[in-house]
């Protein structure tokens, strides 16, 4: 099985009005897992069984891990639905002001760490584009993953990491065993610009793949789209499936 995931994220406005028949067409179109962030009008439990009906697997999922009130309730939620990591996936861009600040942040997800573990399921942070901007204490993601836990992976948004001016093959070789899930967009990689269907923009993924050997899954994520979601993120199946072999 070729692990090709797409966030649902990027079908979040489809899929609260047709929850069932956009899964289906995204594991028609080849994806063979899911990444949620957000129930979309889905139960856990109709979601869970949704998904083993289309043999969907469940990686990852986003979630508010940060937040000590609720924590438990997000954890027991990936647990249901058999994921293996949560994912931080947003800390605001102001928050990365100052060397203080990204140490708070990153005290802060290390006292989360020790309950995700007790869990039995395993951290992840997932990037934009300004934890690669240059501050005077340096490139934040630099500084956290010496901060952080080691056990605390990475979900390398790679096409974040471009906009925010790194070189996508060295972000990802710098990350070495901590690159656990790769987040592959495409586009004209600006901040504000639609983005495209992966294949359509200025991302090289031929060439970027053999950086990721070690990212579990390639999860496909799209923003936002200027041509229709759902037909983009086909396309998009198409063409990683095509290079990933």
């Amino acid at each position: 099985m070729t692990n090709l995931g797409v966030q649902l994220y990027s079908v979040r406005e489809e899929l609260a009005t047709d929850y069932a028949g956009i899964i289906e067409r995204l594991a028609a179109a080849g994806y063979t897992g899911v990444e949620p962030a957000g129930n979309y009008g889905a139960s856990v439990e109709s979601a869970v069984q949704l998904f083993q009906r289309l043999g969907l697997a469940v990686p990852s999922l986003h979630v508010p891990v940060l937040n000590a009130e609720g924590r438990s309730e997000v954890l027991g939620i990936a647990q249901e639905l058999n994921a293996k990591y949560v994912v931080c996936a947003y800390i605001p861009p102001e928050e990365f002001a100052t060397l203080a600040q990204v140490e708070s942040y990153c005290a802060r997800l290390n006292e989360a760490n020790a309950e995700v573990q007790a869990a039995g399921l395993t951290l992840l942070y997932h990037n934009h584009w300004w934890e690669y901007e240059n501050h005077d204490y340096g490139i934040p993601l630099e500084v956290m993953l010496n901060l952080l836990d080691p056990t605390i992976g990475i979900e390398l948004d790679i096409y974040w990491a471009k906009v925010g001016g790194a070189d996508p093959a060295s972000a990802l070789d710098a990350l070495g065993s901590r690159l656990k899930l790769l987040h592959a967009k495409d586009g004209p990689a600006t901040k504000d610009e639609p983005m495209l269907a992966l294949g359509e923009g200025v991302m090289n993924y031929p060439s970027l793949l053999p950086h990721a050997a070690a990212a579990e899954w390639k999860i496909v994520e799209l923003d936002r789209c200027a041509t229709n979601m759902v037909e983009a993120l086909e396309k998009s199946a198409a063409y990683m499936l095509k290079i990933m072999g």
